[in-house]
């Protein structure tokens, strides 16, 4: 019975490591100051920001740069965001739009980000 409790000491290296490392769950987010986007917009990793009273916008870029939608887009639809709250840092996968109104950002999945290299379990 005493074998079957003996661990080598590869083995006790290997969990260690595992245990400092996460085995390789980490994921490695940028920090979002104040974000970034895929070259085709697919992702878009920023801050959720108030536009009006009833839209919701991601902020990703500093407005005075080269970016065609100066560093924000409107997020359609506002649905998509049920429980997130304006200032918290999210991954965003979906595509931009053209509409009537102007561009807007079509979600089609939402991470919350915490900050911690980890995305949170709040997805939609």
């Amino acid at each position: 019975m005493r074998g079957l409790w003996r661990i080598s000491t590869g083995a006790w290296l290997l969990l260690a490591t595992c245990a400092v490392s996460g085995c390789g769950s980490r994921y490695n987010y940028p920090h979002g100051d104040p974000g970034w986007h895929s070259p085709h917009y697919h992702m878009i990793f920023g801050a959720l920001q108030p536009v009006g009273r009833q839209s919701l916008a991601v902020e990703y870029a500093p407005g005075n740069g080269p970016d065609p939608y100066h560093g924000e887009l409107i997020i359609t639809p506002r649905a998509a965001m049920t429980g997130f709250a304006t200032g918290e840092m999210v991954l965003l996968h979906g595509e931009v739009i053209h509409t009537a109104a102007g561009p807007k950002y079509y979600v089609k999945s939402a991470k919350l980000w915490l900050g911690v290299g980890r995305p949170s379990y709040l997805t939609r």
